[in-house]
């Protein structure tokens, strides 16, 4: 059943009614009512602690009127004396009724009454009651059980009565002690003392000894109690206050009229809301519901409303609604007849049409009246009614299907449909849309045909070839790349990307060709060389033409297999340019690196050094021997002078015996030629062993540096084979360099070496040793070894000629090792003979922190001489710390770790840092010869150098060592100023190791007089 909007709105209205009056009482009945209670509980509570401050102001009051007559001159007195006019003129019957005084008791500072009394309620004086002095006794007597030292004020419970009390010490008007006694003063708490404080609060007060609930609701008050307790601390007496509930009738009263004025309120609003929705909403919906029911019919009438509110609004769009609903319509229809596709609307339970556009109409053939309405079969469709495909026949609705459409004539004609079922009205329809396809499949034939046709002729071109998709993929295959790849079948390629056939180093440059191919025409290039790899793994070379197919995103690509003549190529190139006996580059080759290197350097900066070798003697061995032999000869000779040069340097054979080295990248100077030189001629003093035969062969090395000595390949080469040439008139096996100075320079230096070496292998180095003076004592506390070149004459070479050669040659590791054990072996000879307390000095050099094996290279030292670590003493430069901090700082800690100590040598001379100095773990620091030698400058600047390093020594805790004392004058100053040790010539020169243990027999060294 309807309701219609009157009802409705009416039934609305009353239950809202309804609802806020069930809200109202509720609210009433509920949160008003129990607010009004809290209210009533809140005012009972009040009272009641009105009526405990007037009880607890009644005892403060009591309390303060016995401070005044406590704190009395005349009190004090009277409690220790009695005298009786104090009685008589300060405690008549008078002053208790005057006071409102039950009780007063005086006693004395020994406990003991002096005077008390009671005072009835007449005002009749009597002795106090034994109860109230049993009470009174232990709280005043000293030493009694509750005794009050301080006074005490409260509630004093007998059996039979009880009294607000207050007591205090008697002391005099200024309240000076000590005390005299104890007044006690008291208030009996009866029926008028009640009586007198609900008429002063004006509040119903009760006082009992039986305990009451703390609040206790009746229908017409409440009742609120509260315990006082006693001097004792115990519950004494109960008050109570009866409070009459008033403000619950009054708010009841008041809410009850404030209900009925609301219900009234109400009816009112709900008839004035009712009679205006009526007249303004009610009667316009109406109205409203008529005229678009007649809008939607086919008259197609206006929708309005009268007035300017929502309803008018609302009435306006609903009529542009439908206003454009008819213009879609219109549209809709017109969008239908201009589509170049036939649309047929098909009611799915009737088979009738209910819409047809102009193409469906022209191609079939008939006018709009005569389809619309009629069944479908027999008329657009050929089919038999009950023979639908997509209703009877269970086809899939969805994708495009061939189909015939029925012409008016009788004749059919192929079309391709879509058909998709629509809802209209709660009704399933059919939208039927098609095109004519009889042009487009004689077009498609033709396309299928010529397909073929090409087909054809790329599988059957002779050449690999293959269709690829713009994704990578191919598409087609045909016999050829199936066998360049090795398949059995070109199926087997076809669906898999072309990537996997080429080398994947080939792979990404192609990607770039197939993404700029089909970005545009000329972007790749049509023709390039790459390499497949086959099934088997082989990789083959191969030349690609790859095109895109115009109006496509597919490449068709032909693949020529290149590899026999890419090898063939590589052969002939590697003939043209490479020696036939020994694999190396010709002479051809060679100039053109030559020629590459010396334009590389000269835009790096850089040098490049060029070593002609020809092979001393070479013809001996090509006559005695034959050519067979001088062929493996120069193999071999090839192979040795590989073994010594880097992989970046150029080795060639010019022809004959003839080779040449080219050195690139090469820094100012010529020792990385020489050396390369020395090694070259090194690795010719093997012995050749060829066919039983064994021989020795040497070679001459020219060598020329660009641009130094020349600035073309040619004039290079012509230059070093002068040096070449020269070596070989200077007596073979040997090296030259083109210009004389560099020649001499260089062959010093390789004979400095040459001898060194030997010196080394033939243990012609030796040890001197120098003393180490404590210069207060004269005794020799140590020494520092020092290495000397004995010369075959005997003669000595001074250290300046050969230490800065080893340097730089590397030598000086070894000559470090040999003086560190020569030295540790003598030490130890003499602590056997009596000399244990001798500290060895030996200088390291910094390339020893070049390499890990410094601590290890010590301990097996120590361990072979059996030298104790702490008898041993390194020298160390300052330059060498800085070159090599890390390495040195971790060799120095672990060796340091062992007992090994070390010194600072040649302190001042280089960069001294002394946040280094502080992370090293040294012991000592030289103080160098230049700053000693500078103590006598009459400026005093030198002494003053000398002073800063040694007090800085000492404020680090090091000790010190001045080295080249020569002088008395210096080594007086010098242990002026705090400097114990020293070694220099005032003491004693470097010495063999036989005059040195003379000197050590000798005794003190008292130093050469300057």
């Amino acid at each position: 059943m309807r309701w219609g909007l009157r009802k409705s709105t009416l039934a609305v209205i009353g239950l809202l009614f309804a609802l806020v009056t069930a809200g109202l009482l509720l609210l009433s009945h509920g949160i008003l009512q129990s607010r009004f209670l809290d209210l009533e509980e809140g005012m009972a509570r009040d009272n009641l602690r009105r009526g405990m401050n007037s009880l607890a102001l009644t005892v403060e009051d009591l309390n303060t009127l016995t401070k005044d007559w406590a704190w009395w001159d005349d009190t004090s007195r009277f409690a220790r004396t009695g005298y009786e006019e104090y009685v008589e003129s300060n405690l008549p019957p008078a002053t208790f009724q005057t006071q409102k005084l039950s009780l007063c008791l005086i006693y004395n500072v020994s406990g003991g009454l002096v005077w008390g009394r009671y005072a009835d309620e007449d005002g009749n004086l009597s002795f106090a009651p034994p109860e109230i002095l049993s009470f009174m006794e232990p709280r005043v007597l000293p030493g009694g059980s509750r005794f009050a030292a301080d006074g005490f004020a409260g509630y004093m419970v007998l059996p039979d009565r009880i009294f607000q009390v207050a007591c205090q010490r008697i002391l005099t008007s200024n309240r000076q002690g000590p005390p005299a006694g104890w007044l006690l003063m008291g208030r009996e708490v009866s029926r008028p003392f009640v009586t007198r404080l609900s008429e002063t609060l004006q509040l119903p007060l009760t006082l009992g000894r039986e305990p009451a609930s703390t609040l206790s609701l009746g229908e017409d008050s409440i009742l609120a109690s509260a315990s006082i307790l006693d001097l004792d601390g115990r519950p004494a007496l109960n008050l109570s206050v009866r409070t009459r509930r008033d403000l619950r009738q009054t708010g009841e009263e008041a809410t009850l009229g404030i209900l009925l004025s609301i219900l009234c309120t109400g009816l009112v609003l709900a008839g004035l809301t009712m009679f205006f929705l009526e007249r303004q909403v009610l009667a316009r919906v109406s109205s409203l519901e008529r005229q678009v029911s007649s809008a939607g019919g086919p008259d197609h009438a206006h929708v309005s409303l009268d007035g300017d509110d929502e309803l008018t609004s609302l009435a306006r769009s609903i009529e542009g609604m439908f206003r454009e609903r008819r213009e879609n319509e219109k549209f809709l229809s017109q969008l239908l007849d201009s589509l170049r596709v036939g649309v047929v609307l098909v009611e799915a339970d009737t088979r009738r049409v209910v819409e047809v556009n102009a193409l469906a109409r022209e191609l079939a053939g008939r006018r709009r009246e005569e389809i619309v309405g009629r069944p479908c079969h027999g008329l657009l469709c050929p089919n038999e009614a009950g023979m639908c495909p997509i209703l009877d026949g269970g086809q899939e609705r969805g994708g495009a299907f061939k189909c015939q459409l029925q012409l008016s004539d009788g004749s059919r004609m192929d079309i391709l449909k879509s058909v998709a079922r629509l809802s209209l009205k709660g009704k399933d329809h059919l939208l039927e849309t098609f095109v004519d396809i009889s042009e487009l499949e004689k077009a498609q034939q033709a396309l299928a045909d010529s397909e073929e046709r090409y087909r054809t002729l790329f599988m059957n071109t002779g050449t690999a070839g293959m269709l690829i998709e713009a994704d990578t993929r191919i598409r087609l295959a045909n016999a050829e790349f199936a066998n360049l790849m090795g398949f059995a079948s070109a199926d087997q390629a076809v669906g898999r990307k072309w990537t996997e056939f080429f080398h994947p180093d080939d792979v990404l440059r192609m990607l770039e060709y197939h993404s700029m191919r089909r970005k545009g025409p000329g972007l790749a290039p049509r023709n390039y060389e790459t390499r497949v790899v086959d099934r088997r793994g082989e990789v083959r070379e191969v030349f690609m033409t790859v095109a895109v197919i115009p109006g496509s995103d597919m490449s068709v690509a032909s693949i020529t297999d290149i590899t026999d003549r890419k090898k063939a190529e590589r052969e002939l190139e590697r003939q043209a340019f490479h020696d036939e006996l020994t694999g190396l580059p010709n002479r051809q080759l060679f100039q053109d690196r030559l020629r590459r290197a010396m334009l590389a350097s000269s835009r790096a900066g850089t040098q490049v050094g060029l070593l002609l070798l020809d092979l001393d003697d070479f013809k001996h061995v090509n006559d005695t021997l034959g050519h067979s032999a001088g062929d493996k000869v120069l193999r071999m000779a090839a192979e040795r002078f590989a073994g010594v040069l880097r992989h970046e340097d150029t080795l060639a054979r010019l022809g004959g015996d003839e080779f040449a080295v080219v050195v690139e990248g090469l820094e100012e100077g010529l020792d990385p030629l020489t050396r390369i030189a020395g090694d070259l001629l090194e690795a010719m003093r093997r012995p050749f062993r060829v066919d039983g035969n064994e021989f020795y062969l040497g070679a001459s090395v020219g060598i020329a540096v660009h641009p130094l000595d020349a600035d073309t390949a040619e004039r290079l080469v012509q230059n070093a084979d002068l040096a070449m040439y020269r070596a070989k008139e200077s007596g073979k096996n040997t090296f030259s360099l083109y210009k004389r100075s560099l020649n001499d320079q260089a062959a010093r230096r390789l004979t400095l070496e040459a001898d060194l070496r030997r010196a080394l292998a033939e243990e012609r180095l030796t040890v001197f040793f120098q003393p180490k003076v404590d210069m207060g004592r004269g005794a020799v506390v140590g020494m520092e070894a020092l290495v000397r070149w004995r010369e075959p004459d005997g003669s000595l070479r001074p250290p300046a000629a050969f230490i800065d050669f080893a340097e730089s040659s590397g030598l000086i590791v070894p000559i470090d090792l040999f003086v560190l054990e020569a030295a540790c072996r003598q030490a130890v000879r003499w602590a056997e003979a009596g000399f244990a307390d001798l500290t060895l000095a030996v200088n390291l050099s910094a390339q020893h922190f070049r390499r890990d094996e410094l601590p290890l290279q010590v301990a097996a030292v120590l361990e072979r001489t059996g030298l104790p670590s702490h008898s041993l003493e390194l020298e160390i430069t300052e330059t060498a710390l800085l070159k090599n901090f890390g390495a040195a700082r971790a060799a120095m800690e672990h060796l340091n770790g062992r007992g090994v100590s070390f010194a600072l040598d040649d302190f001042g001379t280089g960069y001294s840092s002394l946040s280094y100095l502080m992370s090293l773990p040294l012991q000592t620091i030289k103080v160098d010869k230049t700053f000693v030698d500078r103590i006598g400058e009459t400026s005093g600047r030198g002494g003053a150098l000398v002073r800063t390093i040694l007090s800085m020594a000492d404020g680090l805790g090091l000790s010190t060592v001045a080295e080249g004392v020569e002088t008395r004058e210096q080594a007086d100053f010098l242990l002026g100023v705090g400097c114990r040790l020293a070694q220099g010539y005032h003491y004693a020169p470097p010495l063999p190791a036989e005059e040195f243990e003379k000197l050590l027999r000798g005794g003190p060294l008292g130093g050469r007089r300057s």
